[in-house]
C-alpha cells in the first residue's frame, strides 16, 4: 500500500471516530409520541441530520478499510488465515475484554457512590446473576461501542469461509449481503452492515486491490453535495412524518454515496497539500483509544451537563454540542498521558496501534 493510501486509511479513520461520537451524543427523544418541546423541533433537525445523517458513514467505513487490510496480500492458506487470527487475538480481543470490564468497573464505582449512584441506577452491577456477568462482557458490554469489534471478532473467524466465496462468487455474495442489509429486521442492523462492508472491503482487497490507490477527487464535490442533499431530505422526510419505507430507502442510499463521498472527499483535500495533514496524523495515533474509551466518558459529561443547564430546548442543544468536544479532548489528554507515562499499558490497551 502506497504512503498516501495508508495516511489516508488512517485520517479517515480518525475523522470516523470524531463522527461515532457525534452519533452518540444524540440527546432527544426521536419518538412521534415525544414530548412536542424536543419532537420536530430545530434542535430534533439538526441533531437527526447529524447523528442519524451524516456520521452513519463512520461504521461502514470501518469495516471497509478493516476487512480490507485484513485480506490483503493472504494467500487464502487456513495457516494463513490462523495467523492472521492470532494477531487479532493480541489487536482486538484483549483490548476488548480490558474495556469491557474497564466499563463494569467503572459504572460498579460510581453506582458504590451515593453522588452519583441516582444517575447510574438501572440495572446494580453487584445484583448481576453469572449469565448477566458473561452477557455484559462478552455479548452486550456497558462500552456499547464494543460491540464493533465483537462482530469484527466474528467476522475475522468466519473469515476462511468468506474467503472462498468471495474468491469464487463475491458478485453473488455481495448481492446476498446487499439484500440483507436493506431487509434485515432493525434489532440486526448493525451486524447486517457490518456483514455487507466487510464483504465490500474483502471483495476489494481480494479482486481489486488496486483501485483503492486510485484519487477519486475529480468528482468529489458532486458526491459529496449528493450526500449532504440526501441526509436533509432523508431527515426533512422524518420532519414531515411521512411513510418509514421511503425514509429508509432514502437514508441507505445516503450510507452508499456518503461512503464514497467522504473516501473522494479526501482526494480533493489533500492531493496536493500533503504537508498540511500532519497534525490529524499525529492524532490519528489516539483513534482506537477514542474509540474504546469515548463511552461511558460522554454519558458522563452528558449527565453532568444536564445537571448544570437543565432539561431546556437549548439546553440540549448546548449538550449536544459540548459533550462530544469534552469527551473528545478528555479521551485525547488521557489517551496521551497513557501513552507518554505508561506507554506498555497503551500498547496493552489498544492491541499495539
Amino acid at each position: 500500500m502506497k504512503a498516501y493510501t495508508s495516511d489516508k486509511v488512517r485520517i479517515i479513520s480518525f475523522m470516523s471516530i470524531v463522527l461515532v461520537v457525534f452519533l452518540h451524543a444524540f440527546n432527544l427523544d426521536n419518538r412521534p409520541n415525544a414530548a412536542p418541546l424536543f419532537y420536530r423541533s430545530w434542535v430534533w433537525f439538526v441533531e437527526e441530520a447529524i447523528s442519524y445523517g451524516f456520521t452513519r458513514v463512520a461504521v461502514p467505513l470501518f469495516f471497509l478499510m478493516s476487512s480490507y487490510l485484513y485480506f490483503l496480500n493472504t494467500d487464502g492458506s487456513l495457516a494463513g488465515f490462523i495467523a492472521k487470527m492470532k494477531k487479532r487475538a493480541r489487536t482486538l480481543l484483549i483490548p476488548f475484554l480490558f474495556w469491557s470490564l474497564s466499563g463494569i468497573a467503572f459504572y460498579l464505582a460510581l453506582q458504590s457512590i451515593p453522588q452519583t449512584a441516582k444517575f447510574f441506577s438501572k440495572g446494580h452491577i453487584v445484583d448481576f446473576t453469572a449469565r448477566q456477568w458473561l452477557q455484559t462482557i462478552f455479548i452486550n458490554p456497558i462500552p456499547y461501542q464494543l460491540w464493533f469489534v465483537r462482530d469484527l471478532m466474528v467476522l475475522i473467524i468466519l473469515s476462511p469461509l468468506l474467503y472462498q466465496g468471495i474468491k469464487h462468487y463475491w458478485r453473488l455474495l455481495l448481492a446476498l449481503a446487499f439484500i440483507g442489509w436493506i431487509l434485515v429486521p432493525d434489532v440486526w442492523q448493525n451486524s447486517s452492515e457490518a456483514l455487507l462492508f466487510f464483504i465490500v472491503g474483502a471483495s476489494l482487497s481480494v479482486h481489486q486491490p488496486q483501485r483503492i490507490e486510485n484519487n477519486y477527487a475529480r468528482f468529489s464535490i458532486i458526491w459529496m453535495f449528493f450526500w449532504m442533499l440526501l441526509v436533509l431530505l432523508k431527515t426533512a422526510l422524518q420532519f414531515a412524518n411521512v411513510p418509514q419505507e421511503l425514509i429508509f430507502g432514502i437514508f441507505k442510499l445516503s450510507v452508499l454515496v456518503g461512503v464514497f463521498a467522504c473516501w473522494s472527499f479526501y482526494d480533493r483535500l489533500f492531493r496536493d497539500t500533503q504537508n498540511t495533514n500532519k497534525a490529524l496524523l499525529k492524532l490519528s495515533a489516539f483513534t482506537f483509544f477514542i474509540y474504546a474509551s469515548h463511552e461511558p466518558v460522554l454519558t458522563v459529561f452528558k449527565k453532568v451537563l444536564f445537571v448544570i443547564l437543565g432539561e431546556t430546548l437549548m439546553g440540549h442543544f448546548e449538550i449536544y454540542l459540548a459533550a462530544p468536544i469534552l469527551a473528545l479532548l478528555f479521551c485525547l489528554i488521557m489517551g496521551y498521558c497513557i501513552k507518554r507515562f505508561a506507554a506498555p499499558v497503551y500498547e496493552l490497551i489498544t492491541g499495539g496501534r
